[in-house]
């Protein structure tokens, strides 16, 4: 099964877009950097990516390849997950007292099913799309069964459950996180962690890439073609991202679910088209993301994705330490050791203890496994 190197290399760039979110105020980076974009949309392209990745690799699971296709996917989220956790409470980097009840919820990957604030987002707070992500892996087996003949409904019936949790946000006017009491239900919790809300850009991913399989060698465009779509969905995606955010007409007044949902899910459509041109790789800028600084950084972007604010938690608390840097050179510095951090966490330990849970429990596939084409 070929490589789509360049989806890869996209998967970094857009887990940098939500570093900045997380950075905002610490490390040098101004509490107002970048508030004009929806940088929190990037976790909607993770999501449709998803979806396209794994109907590209498992376009057919029935019978003992679920099994498998299950174990590795344990084997690809839960041990860095688990690893990020340890480190938490080794340097007592949390918010919250520790509840061995959340802490329970965290380590299996369940906490996004629970939309009350102190839950969805704790601990580690990013890993609530870690947990959403493990949700979208347990639905996959019967999302992907006979989707030719059965994709529309299921996208119609997944687009039907995030209409209705926003009708339900709406009716029941739920406030924002930053504005709930501990342990209150939100509309961040029903319409931005919760996995059935969620579902319709995994479906959405999952049915671009059959399309993509249908049209890519019917394709005729030129480089220049592909390459002015390239540059076209992210300039489409960049004016959605600042348009929600500055235009004013999309706020509370349209509803506490509606105006949550455009603002962090309402782009998935132009991260499907430009997931599907990028994954064509004749475009010049597909091409450039095929180089392999690209791809590597790519292969780390989970691991990147999950220790981010780990390390910037620790920052907060150990940072007085860092005295002799100055600001300017503080966010540079961070990102550097989170890199660095992150692929020695990938070359020692990810990669390793991927490859041994799949080999104790896991068969060999009768398909290609997912590491073939960009580790998902």
């Amino acid at each position: 099964m070929d490589r789509i190197d360049s989806l890869t290399s996209l998967r970094f760039f857009a887990a940098f877009f939500v570093i900045f979110v997380h950075a905002r105020g610490t490390l040098g980076v101004p509490e107002d950097f970048l508030t004009t974009f929806a940088l929190t949309e990037a976790v909607s392209f993770f999501f449709v990516l998803s979806g396209f990745i794994l109907a590209y690799v498992y376009p057919t699971l029935e019978g003992p390849a679920i099994r498998n296709f299950l174990i590795r996917r344990v084997a690809r989220i839960w041990p860095v997950h688990a690893l990020a956790l340890l480190f938490l409470l080794a340097f007592g980097l949390f918010s919250l007292t520790p509840s061995p009840y959340i802490f329970t919820l965290n380590l299996f990957l369940l906490h996004s099913w629970f939309p009350f604030k102190d839950i969805y987002y704790s601990f580690n707070v990013p890993s609530w799309s870690i947990s959403t992500e493990f949700a979208f892996y347990l639905f996959f087996p019967f999302l992907i069964k006979n989707f030719i003949s059965t994709g529309r409904t299921k996208i119609i019936l997944a687009a039907g459950l995030a209409l209705l949790m926003v009708l339900i946000s709406n009716y029941m006017d739920l406030p924002h996180n930053k504005d709930a009491s501990s342990y209150q239900l939100t509309n961040i919790g029903l319409i931005y962690a919760l996995p059935l809300t969620r579902l319709f850009e995994f479906c959405l991913g999952i049915w671009t890439c059959f399309l993509w399989k249908e049209y890519r060698h019917k394709i005729r465009w030129s480089a220049i073609t592909v390459t002015v779509l390239e540059i076209a969905f992210v300039i489409a995606i960049a004016f959605f991202a600042n348009l929600v955010m500055t235009s004013g007409i999309i706020g509370p007044e349209l509803g506490s679910g509606t105006y949550i949902y455009i603002r962090r899910s309402g782009a998935s459509l132009l991260f499907a088209g430009l997931i599907f041109v990028t994954a064509l790789q004749s475009g010049y800028i597909s091409r450039g993301l095929k180089l392999r600084p690209f791809v590597f950084l790519g292969e780390i972007s989970y691991t990147i994705y999950i220790f981010h604010s780990p390390l910037i938690y620790a920052y907060m608390v150990y940072g007085h330490r860092l005295w002799f840097i100055p600001e300017r050179f503080l966010y540079p510095a961070y990102f550097i050791a989170l890199v660095a951090w992150c692929s020695l966490v990938w070359i020692l330990f990810e990669k390793p203890v991927r490859k041994l849970i799949i080999k104790k429990l896991g068969r060999k596939p009768a398909i290609a496994p997912a590491s073939s084409i960009s580790n998902r």
